[in-house]
């Protein structure tokens, strides 16, 4: 009789054991986005002034979107930018959620707005920024910033889904696109 409820005792935890780690593997890659997801970039555009008078350069890393640890494991658009026009200029950076479904709209799903200077960081937008009060075609002002003449300012915009926390399976495999538009004006 001892031995049977051994017996019992060892079926339960290796069945148990069994599912846990059934479970931890689907968990993991039913996160995998598909490589169509991978693709989807945040598209730069920069307006005003004169064409000539402004220069910039944008680039996103090809990550897909799923769950991590940190915004840095996430998407991030690097963003350079520079006016000869006048003395002082204004930026105002936007982001425009073009396709946003709502099973994204999601207070897991957040980003970030840095401006970057010697290599440190310095956040423009509120920490924790997320897209739960969002929906498809709003546009968030992301900062206003003055650019001097002559002068290249640097900016990062990241957006990631938070791994830290349980998110829900409809947001895996989900497209979207996000239009980063700067308008620059003169400085009145």
């Amino acid at each position: 009789m001892k031995n049977y409820k051994t017996y019992i005792y060892i079926i339960v935890i290796v069945t148990a054991l069994i599912v846990t780690v059934v479970g931890l593997t689907y968990a993991y890659f039913s996160w995998n986005s598909t490589s169509e997801n991978k693709d989807v970039t945040v598209n730069v555009t920069v307006e005003g002034l004169s064409e000539n008078d402004i220069t910039y350069t944008a680039s996103t890393n090809n990550v897909e979107l799923i769950p991590v640890a940190s915004k840095d494991s996430g998407r991030i658009t690097t963003i350079s930018i520079s006016q000869s026009a006048i003395a002082s200029a204004t930026a105002t950076f936007y982001l425009t959620l073009t396709t946003l479904p709502s099973s994204l709209i999601n207070s897991t799903l957040k980003y970030e707005f840095v401006s970057v200077s010697g290599g440190n960081e310095t956040t423009l937008t509120p920490s924790n920024s997320n897209f739960s009060t969002n929906s498809q075609g709003d546009t968030i002002t992301l900062t206003t910033q003055t650019l001097s003449q002559n002068t290249t300012y640097n900016y990062k915009l990241y957006i990631w889904i938070d791994g830290t926390v349980v998110n829900p399976n409809v947001m895996q495999n989900q497209d979207y696109q996000f239009d980063l538009y700067v308008e620059v004006t003169d400085q009145v």
